[in-house]
C-alpha cells in the first residue's frame, strides 16, 4: 500500500515560524505464522521551515515504521517503531522523533488481564534554536505496568504504574534559577473504561 500524510504546524506568538511536512510511505504487511505478523513502512519526508527569525530551508530525510505482533499460547507481543515529526512538546520549534515500544500482554485469570511495556523516544529539534531551552535534543524513557478487570460488557476498571525519565543533551535552567539535564516522574492511576455500543456506518 501507498500512504501520504500532511502536518502544518504554526507557532505565530512565538517567532512566526511555519514548519510544513510531507511524507509519502511504502507499507508492506505479512502474516509471517500463524502467531506473527509484521507491517513496514518507509519512504521520504520533506519538512518546509518558513520563519521570520530563522530563515525558511527545506529537509529531505527518511521515514517510516515497523511493527511486530507476535502470539504467545497465553500472552502476546508487540514491537514497534515510529520515525515521525512533532510540533516540539513545547521545548522546540518542532522536532523529529524516533520512538520504539515494547509490549507484552497476558491474561491473568478469567476476568483480569495484565500488560507492561518499555519505550524511548529520542527529539531532535528541527529549527536551529529555541527561545524556550538551549538543548538541540532531549530523550524520553518510560516504563511501566497495569491491571485491567472487565465488569460486564460495557466497563473495565484498571490500575497502572509508569516511571518516566526525561533528559536534554545539556542543561536548562527554569524561570526560578534551577538548572539541569534530567527529570523523573512516577505516577499511578485507578480508572474505569468504558465501551458503547457498536455503531453501524451502512
Amino acid at each position: 500500500a501507498v500512504t501520504y500524510a500532511f502536518q502544518h504546524v504554526h507557532f505565530p506568538s512565538v517567532v512566526d515560524t511555519t514548519i510544513s511536512t510531507n511524507v509519502v510511505n511504502l507499507a508492506y504487511g505479512r502474516r509471517i505464522s500463524g502467531r506473527m505478523d509484521i507491517v513496514i513502512a518507509a519512504g521520504p519526508k520533506i519538512t518546509q521551515i518558513q520563519s521570520a527569525v530563522f530563515g525558511d530551508s527545506t529537509q529531505i530525510s527518511a521515514s517510516g515504521s515497523f511493527k511486530l505482533h507476535y502470539r504467545f499460547t497465553r500472552a502476546s507481543m508487540h514491537l514497534e517503531y515510529k520515525s515521525y515529526n512533532t510540533n516540539g512538546s513545547g521545548y522546540f520549534l518542532g522536532s523529529n522523533v524516533n520512538v520504539g515500544t515494547l509490549t507484552l500482554e497476558r491474561p491473568l485469570g478469567r476476568i483480569w488481564e495484565g500488560s507492561t511495556d518499555v519505550g524511548i523516544a529520542n527529539n531532535q529539534r528541527l529549527v536551529p534554536a529555541s527561545q524556550v531551552v538551549s538543548a538541540s535534543s532531549d530523550r524520553y524513557w518510560f516504563a511501566g505496568a497495569a491491571a485491567h478487570r472487565h465488569i460486564g460488557r460495557r466497563y473495565r476498571v484498571f490500575i497502572s504504574y509508569q516511571y518516566n525519565r526525561f533528559s536534554f543533551n545539556r542543561a536548562v535552567c527554569s524561570s526560578a534559577g534551577d538548572c539541569g539535564k534530567t527529570s523523573d516522574r512516577q505516577m499511578g492511576l485507578v480508572g474505569v473504561e468504558w465501551y458503547p455500543r457498536p455503531i453501524r456506518l451502512d
